[in-house]
């Protein structure tokens, strides 16, 4: 193997996340959740009304 650490074969070149990117990307994956939840919602009681 050659002499490079395992973060620079990863393309990490130091480079941080401002806060707005953090907050962007949180607030993507709350909407995310929010949106499949709702399936998993409506899905989880359409199948209880046809077991009853």
């Amino acid at each position: 193997m050659s002499g490079t650490s395992e973060t620079a074969k990863q393309g990490n070149h130091g480079e941080r996340l401002s806060v707005f990117e953090k907050v962007g990307y949180g607030l993507g994956d709350t909407a995310s959740n929010l949106f499949w939840k709702t399936f998993e919602f409506f899905s989880s009681t359409s199948t209880r009304m046809f077991l009853v």
